[in-house]
């Protein structure tokens, strides 16, 4: 095998974490934070690249499912994990995104008066024919659509960053590094990356690398292959939000068309325009289609694959009635709790072979899903026992990091003790 395999296995990488639904992220982000640009973008790329990358790396340590890498934590704590991030990324939250992104961003700008019902039906419809028979017709379609989408996305930058640069100092706030961090949970990436095990798995043992150890260094190199070819998209989009100067307040998907036009043109516009819409349908189909899967799987059967695209299809076309900023909006206080559960869980994971008593991992989540919980109600209005007051005085807090160092402390405590179970576990 070519000793450089680790560079096609990253660009395989970036190819699934790079999507046209996450390209509304960082533009807005760049003209909120303005001069914070550069902080807002540390934070968007630990949580929208880093953790992603580390999380297939996790996973591909661990074995070859969400239970492998949690199995320290408890005996079912994978099997609801992954449901409930499988319901995220899939029915609930990203597939209804996409279809609310290609209304807003492909159809609604050319066509002001189409219906939206008529549209998102159709557009669910089209995802439903797609993968009922399992079909591989979206994915030649999106081997194709990725290196097209990639080009435009370049051009915006490289255009972007001479038409539109502008002059002024950078400001360094933890504010905006906690905004960055934060939005960078929408992406979702990170939470698909620990269901992902087997992808990473299943391409090195195609190629016959069979020891574990030397899976594990390829799929750290390959990691950091799609860790900057991600970094290079989402920070030159950053930077040119960040520059775009003479736009009033607007959603996220109206920003992104503004910038597109401004930047591009008219022709440039429709071109991005159809990409996108083509590029979302590849990712809806891909996740209901994996949706499809993950339920008839766990259900021994019970659960047809057909019925079940079926209603994630149902479900996707009624959320995504919302809107685009009405669904992030919703999936804001869930990702507060998830993230910092799967962050944990992932990090724990690649040092795993130096924390020797695995109790730990149950003490971590003791600690942080009660965190995230409070962050999550204190996020919707909802204070119970003074939450947010005491989550503002815990360390870190002004990153959007609370839970982090008292996780940390817990897993360092444990780590001094070793007990037989934890022995028996390793």
């Amino acid at each position: 095998m070519n000793k450089r395999y680790y560079i096609v296995m990253g660009f395989a990488l970036f190819s699934t974490f790079f999507g046209a639904g996450n390209l509304i992220f960082p533009i807005y982000l760049g003209r909120q934070a303005a001069q914070g640009w550069l902080m807002c973008m540390a934070g968007f790329l630990l949580t929208g690249v880093g953790i992603p990358i580390l999380g297939v790396i996790a996973s591909a340590k661990a074995g070859k499912s969400v239970e492998d890498l949690t199995r320290h934590v408890g005996r079912n704590f994978g099997k609801y994990l992954g449901t409930v991030i499988m319901l995220i990324i899939g029915p609930i939250f990203a597939v209804p995104r996409t279809g609310a992104t290609v209304y807003e961003m492909a159809v609604l700008p050319a066509f002001p008066q189409a219906s939206k019902l008529i549209v998102l039906g159709a557009y669910f419809i089209v995802t439903f024919l797609i993968i009922v028979n399992k079909g591989k017709v979206m994915d030649k379609i999106g081997k194709v659509l990725t290196p097209v989408l990639l080009t435009v996305i370049f051009v915006i930058i490289a255009k972007g960053v001479f038409m539109l640069g502008g002059e002024f100092t950078p400001i360094f706030s933890a504010q905006q590094f906690s905004i960055g961090f934060k939005e960078g949970y929408q992406t979702m990436d990170a939470l698909g990356s620990i269901l992902m095990g087997g992808f990473a798995i299943g391409m090195l043992m195609d190629k016959g690398i069979l020891d574990r150890d030397e899976q594990f260094k390829i799929s750290a190199k390959a990691g950091i292959v799609a860790a900057i070819g991600l970094s290079l998209v989402y920070g030159g989009l950053i930077f040119v939000g960040a520059n775009l100067t003479g736009v009033q307040e607007a959603s996220r998907t109206d920003l992104f068309v503004m910038a597109v036009d401004r930047i591009l043109g008219q022709k440039g516009k429709i071109i991005m325009s159809l990409t996108v819409m083509l590029a979302c349908l590849t990712t809806s189909a891909g996740l209901t289609a994996m949706a499809g899967d993950f339920f008839s799987n766990i259900s021994n059967g019970r659960l047809p694959y057909k019925w079940v695209v079926a209603v994630c299809a149902v479900v996707s076309f009624a959320l995504s009635n919302l809107g685009v900023d009405a669904i992030v909006g919703l999936a804001v206080p869930i990702l507060l709790v998830v993230y910092p559960v799967v962050i944990s869980i992932v990090i724990m994971s690649v040092f795993d072979n130096i924390i020797p008593n695995k109790r730990a991992y149950r003490a971590a989540m003791a600690v942080v899903m009660p965190i995230g919980t409070a962050q999550a109600l204190s996020s919707v209005g909802i204070e119970f026992l003074d939450a947010s007051s005491v989550l503002a005085h815990l360390p870190l807090s002004e990153f959007g990091l609370e839970w982090f160092l008292p996780c940390t402390a817990v897993v360092l405590i444990f780590s001094l003790v070793r007990d037989k179970e934890s022995l028996r576990l390793r």
